[in-house]
């Protein structure tokens, strides 16, 4: 979510780690927190737990705690897809594949792609939202017209 655009409030959870640092960590805040936030996320109806707990009595350096949360998300469905139109712009017209063609085939290209379809159709079908996720858009560089 910080590293792509896109929201997990409009995907669908499939899992979710959560792993505390600090000496005030206990498994019963954790537990009441999970607790509180868990209603308001919209889970994949085959997981039953959800969550895995993680604490560590051990601060962070220069730190006094620290939270992080790892989640498997369908939302990521609409990035996949916009990296698959990118690449398909890209390898329709054989940019970059002369780096590559010493070392592997152009074939294993179709392959990944095709891998990488696959990937998105699994994810879209386990989003059970009703509504599609808004459309993720990019900034591009100028005097790259071939993007």
């Amino acid at each position: 979510h910080a590293l792509i655009r896109a929201d997990p409030r409009h995907g669908t959870y499939l899992a979710c780690g959560l792993l505390m640092r600090g000496p005030t960590a206990t498994i019963a805040d954790l537990n009441r927190n999970v607790a509180r936030i868990r209603p308001s996320l919209r889970m994949a109806p085959w997981v039953t737990e959800g969550f895995k707990l993680g604490i560590c009595a051990v601060p962070p350096v220069g730190l006094p705690y620290s939270l992080l949360c790892l989640a498997n998300n369908s939302a990521i469905t609409a990035t996949f897809n916009s990296m698959r139109e990118r690449f398909e712009k890209l390898y329709k017209r054989r940019v970059y594949t002369h780096h590559y063609e010493q070392y592997m085939e152009l074939s294993m290209f179709d392959h990944a792609a095709e891998v990488m379809a696959g990937i998105t159709a699994a994810y879209a079908a386990t989003d059970t939202t009703a509504t599609s996720a808004p459309p993720v858009t990019r900034l591009r560089p100028r005097g790259l017209s071939f993007l």
